[in-house]
């Protein structure tokens, strides 16, 4: 790759910075829904063991003598434990669905990016060969010139032998 990026200048510089903070930012917001889903998972898991563990409790109860006012108001805590578990479930399949939508919108803002990249490398190297031609034909100028200044300061065949006398 060339080294000696002087002189050139990327038409497309804004649009390929702006297009790397776009993918920036989206990853950021991939990030915060993958730490959503999983507090959301585990606050999943912790109630699924709360409902085991209130259902176990509930079957004993219920062999014991039945309380109608008791039985009302363990129903209802479980119906309210269940509708605990169906919200979740459904912020859960949203959260998961958000984080397949932001992994979509990533892969193609960076294949958008890559197409950009490639195109920046591109015109770096023909900002390169032209750099480097421009340079040889530079050097050939200036062995061009020096050749000739040589040529005019030599002595001429015509005159070597010759004395000059006083």
């Amino acid at each position: 790759m060339i080294t000696d990026k002087r002189g050139f200048d990327y038409q497309l510089e804004p649009l390929r910075q702006q297009a790397t903070w776009r993918l920036e930012a989206m990853q950021l917001q991939l990030g915060a829904v993958a730490r959503q889903l999983g507090a959301l998972t585990e606050e999943m898991q912790s109630l699924q063991r709360h409902n085991a563990a209130l259902a176990s409790w509930a079957k004993p109860a219920a062999m014991k003598l039945l309380d109608p006012t008791l039985a009302h108001r363990n129903l209802a805590y479980l119906v309210d434990a269940a509708h605990r578990t169906g919200v979740l479930q459904e912020q859960i399949t949203s959260s998961e669905q958000e984080q397949v939508r932001l992994r979509d919108a990533c892969r193609a803002q960076q294949l958008k990016l890559d197409a950009i990249e490639r195109h920046h490398d591109e015109c770096l190297r023909a900002h390169g060969l032209q750099e480097d031609r421009r340079s040889a034909v530079a050097a050939d100028a200036d062995w061009l010139a020096r050749l000739q200044w040589r040529r005019l300061s030599q002595p001429t065949g015509d005159l070597a032998g010759v004395e000059i006398s006083e």
